[in-house]
């Protein structure tokens, strides 16, 4: 299995890397203003450890969610936030290196408070994303850090064709309280480009549900790029210790004498993602190994037994949790009932699906989540 992290790099000295990315042609820079793959930022480093991180560093205790698959780390943004353009170009060499899956931990916010609503048309980096779903691959995207307003979900998470992902926080695994939250408002008249608030013309508007799932996204403790600064501040909920070894100097937490030294911890929609693309792995792993016929788009149908496969939260609303929480045995359960099933089949291959009109433009620029 081949996932692409398209994100701010990967530190490729790293132990928990040392068996799980792809060749160097594959691990790439997609970016117009730097040509080294060093995660100076710390995020992409992360979000690779949740998928893939084998845990050698710290004696196994702290792994990825699918640490056999193969990762094809592409650098699409160097210091937390980066260009449309860049992550375009990202997606399509993930399709050219031949990727089954692409997890995208970042996106595009508006300004302000939501709701919020988009053009119908779509940007480069939007279509995109929208020409790899169509080519059967698996996108997986943030819902961003901007809730608990409605109508914060942010693009490309809010395409119908990119399975969205909100975060969970521990105790009680209930919504997060800055996991963005839907629905997401379409204007067909808004100018390319533009965001703008929803109200009070939601009539006038369509309405796509997101997030899709919840996965948890609190207090993942993954590797740490040695020298690089971790993510602090809006783009992530924070929350627990960081790495004792980074330029902000000593952090209480953990030890910098215990392997763990090599671990941060980091919050928000952007782990989540991480976890849901490290279980879409482990789902199309395991569909493979029982002879599971994905169909014509191997991408939809692993969206779709995603998003059949999630369990209503208590508390909160679709709106909140979209189909709901994800955990492994529901995961293998679905998976089950799509190979041996024709109703599930046929209810999960030919679900209602909505297509938006796009168009290429590139202005604004994207952040890690």
């Amino acid at each position: 299995m081949r996932v692409a992290v398209l994100d701010t790099g990967v530190d490729v000295e790293h132990p928990d890397f040392r068996r799980c990315l792809a060749r160097s042609e594959s691990t790439v820079t997609c970016m117009t203003f730097s040509g080294e793959l060093a995660d100076v930022h710390g995020h992409g480093t992360h979000v690779a450890g949740i998928i893939a991180g084998s845990g050698e560093a710290s004696g196994g205790r702290y792994r990825g969610v699918a640490p056999g698959v193969e990762l094809v780390v592409i650098k699409v943004s160097d210091r937390g936030s980066g260009f449309g353009g860049d992550v375009a170009a990202g997606v399509l060499h993930a399709l050219e290196v031949g990727v089954d899956i692409i997890n995208y931990s970042g996106g595009q916010a508006a300004i302000g408070r939501g709701p919020w609503k988009w053009p119908q048309k779509l940007s480069k980096r939007d279509e995109a994303f929208r020409y790899a779903s169509d080519r059967g691959v698996l996108c997986v995207a943030a819902a961003g850090n901007e809730g608990p307003d409605p109508g914060t979900v942010i693009r490309p998470g809010a395409l119908p064709e990119v399975l969205c992902v909100g975060a969970t926080a521990p105790p009680t695994y209930h919504v997060a309280a800055r996991s963005a939250r839907g629905p997401v408002y379409i204007d067909s008249t808004l100018p390319k480009n533009q965001v703008a608030r929803a109200d009070p013309d939601y009539d006038q508007l369509i309405t796509v549900r997101k997030p899709d799932v919840v996965a948890p996204g609190g207090s993942a403790l993954t590797p740490h790029e040695y020298d690089s600064e971790p993510l602090i501040g809006d783009a992530i909920i924070p929350f627990g210790p960081v790495s004792a070894r980074s330029r902000r100097g000593k952090f209480l937490g953990i030890d910098p004498g215990d392997p763990a030294c090599l671990y941060m911890r980091m919050s928000g929609t952007s782990q989540a993602t991480a976890v849901v693309s490290g279980l879409a792995a482990l789902l199309l792993d395991a569909g493979k190994r029982a002879g599971a016929d994905f169909g014509d788009n191997q991408g939809l149908a692993l969206r779709e037994i995603l998003k059949n496969a999630a369990r209503s939260l208590t508390v909160g609303t679709p709106d909140d949790y979209g189909h709901g929480a994800l955990i492994w045995p529901n995961v293998v359960a679905t998976l089950d009932e799509f190979i041996h099933e024709p109703v599930c089949r046929e209810r999960i291959l030919k679900g209602p699906q909505l297509r938006l009109a796009t168009d290429w433009a590139n202005t604004r620029k994207d952040r890690p989540c």
